[in-house]
């Protein structure tokens, strides 16, 4: 079984986020929204202490260029 097929929230965000981010005009506070609430699954899974910089770099990059939008989520990455 697949990530996929086990149709977890945080599976359905991340693929959220894909398909915003190719979009022509990415919505920021959607794609703010949904990385706020993966970022918080994967702290409490421990996944982002357990990945380090190579999970939480892409993010805070990502937190970054989402502006003010990215505020939550830069904070949650702290």
């Amino acid at each position: 079984m697949t990530l996929e097929q086990l149709n977890l929230p945080a599976v359905a965000d991340a693929a959220a986020v894909e398909r915003e981010l190719a979009a022509a005009h990415p919505d920021a506070g959607q794609v703010a929204g949904r990385l706020e609430r993966l970022t918080r699954e994967l702290n409490r899974w421990g996944a982002l202490a357990g990945a380090g910089a190579s999970l939480t770099g892409p993010l805070q990059t990502l937190g970054r260029w989402l502006g003010p939008a990215g505020a939550t989520l830069l904070a949650l990455l702290a």
